[in-house]
């Protein structure tokens, strides 16, 4: 059975590596295509991950912990627009979102492979 945290891991771990997807050999300018298509619909596809992953979290949705815990974060990084206006949560949220922001690619070449192994 495929896990729903762990597409949701491949999506955001796809939408977080989409401005280094063209050093890809040969597939490349494909995948670029296909990354620019998802990234417009970043905010919602982060909203979901959060939902997912906090289902997960809850074993409503099959996942694993470490799959689902990625999936929160992942989402929050994705969708960080919508989660400053949460009153008191928004500050110490952005804090983090600035913190992986700075190693982004590496985070979601990590979402990424987790998604995959948990699928």
């Amino acid at each position: 059975m495929v896990s729903i945290v762990s597409l949701m891991n491949i999506i955001a771990g796809v939408i977080l590596l989409t401005g280094v997807v063209t050093v890809v050999p040969s597939v490349g300018k494909y995948l670029k295509k296909a990354c620019k298509a998802l990234a417009a619909y970043q905010v919602p596809i982060g909203i979901i991950a959060v939902i997912v992953g906090i289902l997960g979290l809850l074993g409503t949705v099959s996942g694993g912990t470490i799959a689902s815990l990625m999936a929160i974060v992942a989402g929050i990084v994705l969708a960080i627009s919508v989660f400053r206006a949460l009153p008191q949560v928004g500050k110490e949220l952005e804090k983090i979102v600035a913190a992986i922001s700075s190693v982004q690619i590496v985070f979601g070449i990590i979402t990424l492979v987790v998604g995959i192994v948990y699928l």
